[in-house]
């Protein structure tokens, strides 16, 4: 029954979802929006609090399915029903509800960590769709609150109402990329691994990637030792001056580069490539190379940081130092060409200073917060 009574609101809603662009649902009738509204929270307050957690794998999955229908019909009522909604899936509850108290037992319930890989494949999705809902805190926004952009993406057409909503990049940074990162280095299923690259495709096609590193001051990560149990956040340890935005998009590069290390299966590497080259900046030039000697700086932080975890699992710190290795691979090839580049050209033709990566120093402290 309960089964049924989930797959009867997946039809009422692409029933509604394919009404409303077919017959052209007028936008200022308040009564109308007013009610999806109400019945779209209603309905994620139960997913939240009773259909996640059902013991039946089918009813999970279709409330999932469920979750990505009411994010593109009504994505106002999914973002301020968010943080909720992402516990179930996730299994993070700090900075959201329950508390230390509640943490345990609702990470293994989580569907990120179900025995079934369809329904982590799921749950992936479902989180994908309901973190693309949330506002952005960027420079897209103009003065109204509005999104200047004009991409069909359901964040993109939310006005400011609802601001108190936890925003896209806070939700990213603190809940759904750690839970991505363990699935890419945990998870022994290359479908659920595909399905975390698809998502964090779509995320990273929304990210304005316009971080500049400030080269003035550049110091090593501190060391962390092996003693250290109590540190269990999953929030690596950036010592580069980045807001929120840039932090994110520095952690979305180096997952996909976790992507294409050599643990990984054939498909997931070819999953990566194609998400990376789907990537574009604003110039319609290829986005990695370019971004990648932009970012190189906090993605080793976060590389050199999660290889140092003390209290990691070893399955982990194999999966870091993998991903280290194809940081390298890709940086030193570029740093020899732009060097070779400076030797070879006329002075007056030499690249600024800016435009040459910059080589960072290991230090003693990060070598043994690896090697101890």
């Amino acid at each position: 029954i309960r089964l049924l009574l989930v797959e009867l609101l997946l039809d009422l809603g692409g029933y509604c979802l394919t009404s409303s662009k077919k017959d052209g649902v007028e936008q200022d009738d308040e009564t109308h929006s007013k009610r999806i509204i109400e019945a779209t929270s209603n309905i994620c307050h139960i997913l939240a609090k009773s259909t996640f957690l059902d013991p039946y794998p089918e009813v999970q999955r279709a409330a999932c399915t469920l979750v990505e229908i009411l994010a593109r019909l009504c994505p106002l009522a999914v973002r301020m029903k968010a943080p909720g909604l992402l516990v179930p899936l996730t299994g993070e509850v700090d900075g959201f509800v329950g508390g230390a108290e509640q943490s345990s037992s609702i990470s293994k319930k989580c569907l990120f960590r179900h025995r079934h890989a369809k329904t982590r494949c799921k749950a992936v999705d479902a989180s994908a769709a309901i973190v693309m809902c949330c506002p952005r805190e960027d420079s897209s926004r103009n003065d109204d609150g509005h999104h200047t952009d004009g991409d069909s993406t359901p964040a993109n057409h939310l006005s400011s109402y609802g601001s108190q909503s936890t925003s896209m990049g806070r939700i990213l940074q603190d809940n759904l990329l750690p839970g991505w990162e363990d699935l890419l280095k945990m998870d022994p299923s290359a479908s659920v691994q595909i399905a975390v690259l698809k998502s964090l495709g779509n995320v990273a096609g929304m990210l304005d990637w316009s971080y500049s590193p400030d080269t003035s001051e550049i110091s090593p990560p501190p060391a962390v030792s092996n003693d250290d149990h109590t540190n269990h956040s999953h929030q690596p340890v950036i010592t580069s001056k980045m807001d929120l935005a840039s932090m994110v998009e520095a952690r979305v590069l180096t997952l996909f580069l976790m992507g294409l290390s050599v643990g990984n299966a054939t498909q997931v590497q070819s999953m990566t490539i194609q998400q990376l080259r789907n990537l574009r900046s604003g110039n319609q030039q290829n986005l990695p190379r370019d971004t990648l000697v932009t970012y190189f700086q906090p993605i080793l932080e976060l590389v050199l940081s999660a290889c140092s975890q003390g209290w990691a699992p070893c399955q982990s710190k194999v999966r870091s130092l993998e991903t280290l290795q194809v940081l390298l691979g890709i940086a030193i090839p570029l740093m020899e060409k732009d060097a070779s580049s400076l030797v070879s050209s006329p002075p007056a033709k030499q690249p600024s200073p800016e435009c040459v990566v910059k080589v960072v120093e290991l230090s003693n402290a990060m070598i043994r917060s690896i090697m101890d």
